[in-house]
């Protein structure tokens, strides 16, 4: 899975072929809470090559503390998820169209 993944959910035109997605993307597992981590992005996980991802709570929450961390004037790279890895903010944004698309598939 790649950018390739995210071109074909961009381009998907309905709301069917949207949920056939659902099968591309990894399985959900259910993660602990989300904790800030202060070091360099570079470490962070591919999304797209993860072999589990995170539940929709757990996406919701470490963006939260992305929010949370900016209003209080501090700048934090990263957000762990235990048994998953480590994502930047534009990396939840990814695991957010996961959240997405396997949303629509369930009520398609």
């Amino acid at each position: 899975m790649s950018s390739a993944l995210t071109d074909t959910i961009i381009n998907a035109k309905t709301r069917a072929k949207v949920a056939a997605l659902s099968s591309l993307l990894p399985p959900v597992t259910a993660s602990s809470e989300p904790h800030l981590v202060n070091d360099l992005p570079s470490g962070s996980e591919n999304p797209y090559t993860i072999p589990m991802r995170p539940c929709e709570s757990a996406v919701r929450k470490a963006q939260a503390l992305f929010d949370k961390e900016r209003k209080n004037g501090r700048n934090v790279s990263s957000v762990k998820m235990p048994q998953i890895g480590k994502f930047t903010e534009e990396d939840l944004v990814v695991l957010r169209q996961f959240c997405s698309v396997s949303d629509i598939y369930y009520k398609v």
